[in-house]
């Protein structure tokens, strides 16, 4: 599985409290992805090559708002995961969501994955940014089983496309175990059809050799102005 080596992507941990959260990001071992804690936001700038930011936030944290225009204003896709809303200002960030801080590393890998291995069907930076920019919301879901199983559990979450504009669904097999069938891809282009019209999805379909034999990942990433904020499913 070849990586793409990206330099300007970045995921920032607001206090000490995201450290353990950042540890879980570094051992994603996704080359070029810089992570970083900060305990204050006086210093900290946007780089001029940064293309993305995470902000991590398991709890208030002080110049939060600030932090964060720091990027939106200047253009960088920026993206909040926050255990609760903060009350924060609009516009503040692209986009953002809400988990438990147990389920933050998790959303990480659901955003980033995609951009630093080859995909059979690729899906690049410009996807993601399509997806998420001044959405102002986003939710993910993961299901895990074999094929059918797991198309069948997007199937029963209907109601999180409410509210949604932008969809992505990125697929992850192991090639070496698991034969992705014709039947399988018209069963996800069937349930793909029954999703709402105004949603602009997007999708793509990955190697992941971590993954065991007739065994299927599907992740989706929402958003959307009006689109529910986020829980992570196992």
């Amino acid at each position: 599985m070849e990586a793409t080596v990206i330099t300007d992507l970045r995921v920032i941990g607001c206090g000490e409290k995201s450290q353990p959260i950042i540890e879980q990001v570094k051992a994603f071992e996704f080359e070029g992805l810089v992570t970083e804690v900060i305990t204050e936001t006086n210093n900290l700038t946007s780089e001029v090559d940064n293309k993305m930011v995470i902000v991590l936030a398991p709890e208030y944290f002080e110049g939060l708002d600030k932090l964060l225009k720091k990027f939106y204003q200047s253009g960088v896709l920026t993206i909040l995961i926050a255990a609760n809303n903060f009350g924060l200002s609009s516009y503040v960030c692209d986009s953002h969501t809400t988990v438990p801080l147990e389920q933050f590393a998790e959303v990480v890998k659901i955003l980033v994955q995609a951009l630093f291995i080859q995909g059979t069907i690729n899906y690049d930076f410009n996807d993601l940014s399509m997806t998420l920019r001044n959405t102002g919301n986003f939710y993910t879901y993961k299901a895990e089983d074999r094929f059918a199983e797991a198309v069948d559990s997007l199937s029963r979450q209907s109601d999180i496309f409410e509210g949604a504009e932008n969809g992505t669904l990125l697929i992850m097999v192991n090639r070496d175990k698991t034969h992705v069938r014709v039947e399988d891809i018209d069963l996800l282009s069937k349930y793909l059809g029954t999703l709402p019209e105004n949603i602009n999805m997007r999708w793509a379909l990955y190697n992941d050799d971590t993954l065991p034999a007739d065994t299927v990942r599907i992740s989706i990433i929402i958003a959307g102005k009006n689109c529910r904020i986020n829980r992570v499913d196992k």
